[in-house]
């Protein structure tokens, strides 16, 4: 938008303080205007000179592309003089500092929720990283603890692809790093462990519902593991089912034989308690009473409208953390 736009290649060029003498505009009725023409049609490429004009300009339609999830400019141009004179300039290519601002915002998204947004437009380096963060925040959201697993240790690498050229970032990079590591670290960790701390790390990210599900299957894999090793040739409660130790198979076997175990040892009024306490002792009441309210609630919390028997995060990090001190 600058008057030495027109030294850019073919392109036309609007200038601002122009537009705003014409139009008769406000600063505020302005940057309006500004929003709108350039958006008006998400499917226009365009290139923004924000070298002349004064700061707020430039800076309130910069603003307005790094928040937009359509832009799709082609170049952003700032004319920097190369002599004292002010007579000779060469333009900067601030593109990347979008694509820059685009890797932070993305990477402090998933560190705070799980999850990645949408971005209109992406460079090569974006490339590298934004598909497979949005594809861990799916796996993670629809409780694919085993993929995701994978899909953090591919990830870390990728970060260690980009140090080099993102040095300012180091800080970022960090703090997601953490948090991958805490996905990978669990790779060969007993089934239990791995989804108490999926539970961990969903509450970490606020989402209570993942944390819960997540929770109550750590219960149901810890029940199921250590009647395995108790009676090897048993399968406590699942006798209606027809399936034998042979049979664990595939996820469905297994669905089946932790849902009869829930069922049986916490709806059926009579079950055989002698089996239950010789393997967990006098952790089988907490254990039960746990279960039972993390599996009310949460089904309570998974239907619209529902009504609030206070579920919060500092209730759910109490199940978590009263679970860990039976089991870890």
């Amino acid at each position: 938008m600058s008057k030495l736009g027109n030294e850019i290649k073919h392109h036309k060029f609007e200038n601002i303080d122009d537009i705003q003498k014409s139009e008769g505009f406000s600063d505020n009725q302005l940057a309006f205007y500004m929003f709108e023409h350039i958006f008006n049609d998400k499917e226009d490429d365009f290139i923004l000179d924000i070298t002349q004009g004064f700061r707020h300009y430039p800076i309130s339609i910069f603003s307005s592309i790094l928040l937009s999830k359509n832009y799709n400019p082609q170049a952003i141009y700032y004319a920097k003089t190369t002599d004292e004179n002010a007579q000779e300039f060469k333009f900067i290519d601030l593109l990347e500092t979008i694509y820059s601002s685009n890797l932070i915002i993305l990477i402090n998204t998933f560190i705070k929720t799980g999850g990645v947004p949408e971005f209109g437009k992406t460079n090569g380096d974006m490339d590298k990283l934004y598909p497979f963060l949005k594809k861990l925040g799916n796996e993670l959201s629809l409780n694919q603890y085993l993929t995701a697993i994978n899909s953090a240790k591919h990830i870390e690498k990728i970060i260690d692809s980009l140090r080099d050229k993102f040095k300012f970032l180091d800080k970022n990079f960090n703090e997601l790093t953490k948090d991958l590591k805490q996905i990978s670290s669990l790779e060969n960790k007993s089934e239990y462990i791995q989804l108490i701390e999926f539970a961990q790390f969903a509450l970490d990210k606020n989402l209570l519902v993942q944390a819960m599900q997540f929770l109550i299957e750590a219960i149901l894999a810890y029940l199921d593991q250590k009647l395995q090793e108790k009676y090897p040739n048993t399968l406590v409660g699942v006798k209606k089912l027809n399936i034998t130790k042979n049979t664990r198979k595939t996820s469905q076997d297994i669905y089946k034989i932790r849902s009869a175990i829930k069922s049986d040892i916490l709806y059926k009024k009579t079950i055989n308690k002698q089996k239950y306490q010789a393997i967990f002792g006098t952790n089988l009441l907490n254990l039960l009473i746990n279960l039972r309210d993390i599996d009310i609630k949460r089904n309570d919390i998974s239907h619209p409208n529902f009504k609030n028997t206070g579920i919060s995060a500092s209730l759910v990090y109490k199940y978590i953390s009263d679970f860990k001190k039976m089991v870890l």
